[in-house]
């Protein structure tokens, strides 16, 4: 009966380690995958800055509005206060 019982708190003890080893592991390749996911998103957002700077570069947009035939937008009316929508007095 004695050895019976030592032999059920060896079996407890030896599956609570194995759990709790388990546990870690997964905990620790949790932690390894969200900080390649987090280098991954901090290198995707370098290039989302760098785009974004080169296109709102005064340069670059004067080029874009060139190449377009865009013209600068004068006598006009706003329909709004936000100035989303215009209404424009002058025909071209």
């Amino acid at each position: 009966m004695v050895n019976f019982g030592l032999a059920l708190i060896a079996a407890v003890l030896l599956s609570e380690y194995v759990l709790d080893a388990n546990s870690m592991t997964f905990q620790r390749y949790q932690i390894t995958k969200l900080g390649e996911e987090l280098a991954a998103a901090q290198e995707d957002n370098s290039l989302l800055i760098m785009k974004q700077t080169t296109l709102l570069d005064s340069g670059t947009l004067s080029d874009f509005a060139a190449r377009n035939n865009m013209v600068v937008a004068g006598g006009v009316t706003y329909l709004f206060e936000n100035k989303d929508v215009a209404l424009a007095n002058k025909q071209y």
